[in-house]
């Protein structure tokens, strides 16, 4: 996650990102459904209320993927299989 990420505390939260406006335009996420909620709200209510849940497979900042090498996502894998 990018730092505006972890500062904002949602998955693509920056407001450059499209992530949250192209799931919307997809209908992903329903038009209507708690269209003026915050984004934090939006994204802890998915899984519960539609079956859609979002999970970063490393937890520290950071957005240049060439930074992380096979040993590091190898281990990120089993944390996460840790976290499921």
């Amino acid at each position: 996650p990018s730092q505006k990420t972890w500062e904002v505390g949602v998955a693509y939260g920056n407001p450059s990102n499209r992530f949250w406006t192209l799931l919307r335009k997809s209908e992903i996420l329903p038009s209507n459904w708690r269209q003026d909620d915050q984004l934090w709200l939006i994204n802890n209510n998915m899984p519960l209320e539609l079956g859609i849940g979002i999970s970063d497979i490393g937890c520290f900042p950071g957005s240049d993927a060439a930074e992380f090498g096979q040993d590091v996502m190898l281990q990120w894998r089993e944390d996460f299989y840790m976290r499921a």
